[in-house]
């Protein structure tokens, strides 16, 4: 199994989740939707084409590895900036020239590891284009919003691997070697992986329980073929 893995590293991060009214939460973690769209943007898929990206989608499963807690403190950090907004839209799509008031959240000195696996239908040569893109990305990557940049660059590895189990090991490993620049022992750890991509290996991975599925808005793709299973995992 060929994986591409990449660093989710910067310092602030927003993942865009459920929101009800003019406030914007920000969840822990990436979904599969912001990044596929990251690494299609990287590849030259403007975000307007919805018959790409839903080609696109259909091609990758994500694997996601991200720090929870550093010696008991819960991880990453969240924090919130009041925000105001002007010409938006009503309920009944008129536009709106009063400005709206609300708050838009953040997450403070995130890290995630990443591994995009090719599904087994897709073209074995998309992996090494979406290395060389995201080294020259043709739309700038950025960490959920646009005022959030890397600050690392995200490619790391691109490297085989037996099983996936020897996946997540080496993207456990990756990851503990990302944070020991930051301030405190990585205690805990979650993963999420998609449940095709556990049945596809045939390996039992014990403890991890099924989450909804994740995927863009409006893409015409099966919600079975995209739950995930995820697990905390405490470190020793």
């Amino acid at each position: 199994m060929d994986a591409l893995i990449i660093r989710l590293k910067g310092a602030m991060a927003a993942w865009g989740t459920l929101t009800v009214g003019d406030n914007r939460e920000t969840a822990a973690a990436p979904s599969q939707s912001a990044l596929l769209g990251m690494l299609g943007a990287c590849c030259g898929i403007d975000r307007r084409d919805s018959e790409r990206l839903d080609r696109w989608f259909d091609l990758w499963h994500t694997v996601i590895l991200y720090v929870t807690r550093r010696r008991g403190e819960v991880q990453p950090r969240r924090f919130y900036d009041f925000h105001s907004a002007r010409n938006t839209l009503k309920l009944n799509g008129d536009l709106n020239t009063d400005p709206q008031i609300g708050y838009r959240g953040y997450l403070q000195e995130a890290l995630a590891i990443v591994a995009f696996v090719l599904r087994e239908r897709s073209d074995p040569r998309l992996q090494s284009l979406a290395r060389t893109c995201l080294e020259a990305p043709v739309y700038t990557p950025y960490l959920g919003r646009l005022c959030n940049p890397f600050s690392a660059p995200p490619f790391l590895k691109q490297g085989s691997y037996e099983s996936l189990s020897t996946l997540l090991a080496d993207m456990q490993r990756l990851l503990l070697t990302e944070s020991s620049e930051q301030e405190g022992a990585v205690t805990h750890m979650r993963r999420i992986v998609p449940q095709a991509l556990v049945a596809r290996c045939g390996e039992r991975i014990g403890g991890m329980t099924e989450v909804l599925p994740d995927r863009r808005n409006g893409a015409v793709m099966s919600y079975r073929d995209h739950y995930c299973l995820t697990l905390e995992i405490a470190l020793p």
